[in-house]
């Protein structure tokens, strides 16, 4: 097995969304305590300043990027798309959770878990082994005029 091969754009596409990923859940984060949510993480305390959660970020994407970049391809493709889709979850939680005032019900919660959104994201790595895959990042409006950034992950596959 050889170690820290070369990346290509599939990698590269995987990282930028799993990145994308730790700065929306850090951001939602932010969004749901600011809503009187206390932080589930046990390396954080319970309420977290912003600079808690900016170098939580920091060494969330230092330690996952280093830790793919000496994996194999194949296994760096599943881990990214793991962390993306772990991180994902988080993020889409934080983000509900802030907006209802509430946590979601059982099943609705374990449908949209973040083990379960990681082990997508897992899947999407081992799809991409083979096929072209690209990021498109833009800015779109959200309801109230705000801007805000858009990151969509393009995939082809041959069947």
């Amino acid at each position: 097995m050889e170690f820290g091969q070369e990346w290509d754009s599939r990698d590269t596409a995987l990282l930028v969304t799993a990145l994308a990923a730790v700065y929306a859940d850090i951001n939602t984060s932010k969004e749901a305590r600011k809503k009187g949510f206390v932080e589930s993480n046990p390396l954080l305390p319970e309420r977290p300043s912003d600079a808690d959660f900016d170098k939580a970020g920091v060494v969330a994407s230092v330690l996952g990027s280093g830790v793919a970049s000496i994996l194999p391809p194949k296994w760096r493709r599943r881990g990214l798309g793991a962390w993306a889709g772990l991180e994902a979850a988080y993020a889409r939680n934080n983000a509900r959770n802030a907006a209802s005032g509430k946590s979601p019900h059982l099943l609705e919660g374990l449908l949209t878990s973040p083990l379960g959104l990681a082990a997508l994201g897992y899947g999407l790595g081992a799809l991409v082994d083979d096929a072209g895959i690209g990021v498109d990042v833009k800015q779109e409006k959200d309801k109230k005029g705000h801007s805000k950034p858009a990151l969509s992950l393009l995939l082809e596959r041959k069947f």
